[in-house]
């Protein structure tokens, strides 16, 4: 009897140990996702300022801008709901949430920047970082991604 309630404790113990590193994974799969979509609005800013993307009107820039405001605040709140997570449960409504806004914003953000011809490419590159990141916290935590996102994913990244 005693062996198999130290069989159950070192199997429990083992299960624990074996989801910390997936936690890790989801955890810094966010965390990348969030430094890309900084360094893409970077990138944005940037050429809007420099006058670099003819068509990037005041107005659109503004509609690129918002766009991301509502992707920071999704993303946001995924990153607070992934940091309570734990593996082996259902992902959080946030971490959902957040991948529809991805999807909008992607929608958005394709409709209104310049082609990804090459003197974008920078820009359209930190886009599909943030695209990867966010169908790899998708696809550890179970969740399937719109059409968009994983376009962009597998389109490849920086």
């Amino acid at each position: 009897m005693k062996n198999w309630v130290l069989v159950l404790a070192i199997g429990a113990a083992t299960m624990a140990a074996c989801s910390v590193p997936l936690k890790q994974k989801v955890v810094a799969a966010h965390s990348a996702s969030v430094t890309a979509l900084r360094a893409f609005q970077d990138a944005e800013i940037a050429l809007y300022d420099a006058k670099q993307i003819p068509q990037l009107t005041p107005e659109l820039h503004i509609k690129v801008q918002t766009a991301l405001k509502q992707a920071f605040a999704a993303q946001d709140a995924a990153g607070a709901a992934l940091q309570a997570w734990r593996s082996g449960t259902p992902a959080p409504t946030e971490v959902s949430q957040w991948l529809k806004e991805m999807e909008a914003s992607l929608l958005t953000l394709d409709a209104t920047l310049p082609p990804a011809e090459q003197r974008y490419a920078d820009l359209w590159g930190r886009l599909r970082s943030w695209a990867k990141a966010g169908a790899d916290v998708a696809r550890m935590v179970g969740i399937v991604v719109g059409f968009k996102t994983q376009a962009l994913a597998l389109a490849g990244g920086e």
